[in-house]
């Protein structure tokens, strides 16, 4: 990450990745955050103030393929709140939220295109990546995802497509087989840059 760039924290929680991005990106550049949790929304609206930071914009939306409302299904843990998960689980509570697609926001000049982007959104990554084809086919950013079992054929086709290649976040290691892509943090780097 170098000053000046901008970021996506996708699936921001209570902010701890956008602070670190925050600081990295300092006060020329801008972590564009989305949380649609109410809970942890009030948590990273808190954070955000408490470290008296100016370069973090957030969006009480959920990223996604389209634009509009969803439900969301939440169990006691927080950090599992998932568009996708928790489908046949009776105690998980649902609500509402508002959806919106980054490329829509790209188009409307909400945001600007993104060097880095960093997507955790407990299984609705390929959705979230359905709906930013454009920005990434025209800014080519590092993409570091936490793919999930239900996201896995959709984020490797996607992003295969646009010409990325994956690897191992945590060894740096090269995955070039389907196979390999199991639920994990991975690093997706364009092969081609504009």
């Amino acid at each position: 990450m170098l000053p000046g760039q901008t970021v996506y924290d996708v699936g921001a929680n209570m902010g701890f990745v956008s602070l670190s991005l925050s600081k990295q990106v300092g006060p020329t550049g801008t972590v564009f955050a989305f949380e649609p949790v109410p809970q942890n929304l009030a948590l990273l609206h808190a954070n955000v103030e408490a470290n008296h930071i100016s370069n973090i914009r957030i969006f009480d939306y959920a990223a996604s393929n389209q634009c509009g409302e969803a439900v969301i299904k939440m169990t006691n843990n927080l950090s599992t709140a998932s568009l996708v998960w928790h489908t046949n689980d009776p105690s998980a509570s649902k609500f509402n939220v508002k959806t919106i697609t980054i490329d829509q926001l790209v188009h409307r000049e909400e945001i600007r295109k993104p060097q880095f982007v960093k997507i955790d959104v407990e299984g609705a990554e390929g959705l979230v990546l359905e709906g930013m084809r454009e920005t990434i086919a025209s800014s080519k950013p590092t993409i570091f995802l936490e793919c999930s079992e239900i996201g896995r054929q959709a984020t490797w086709s996607l992003l295969h497509q646009a010409g990325y290649r994956c690897l191992r976040a945590t060894t740096l290691r090269p995955i070039e087989s389907f196979g390999d892509y199991r639920h994990a943090d991975f690093l997706w780097l364009p092969t081609t840059h504009h």
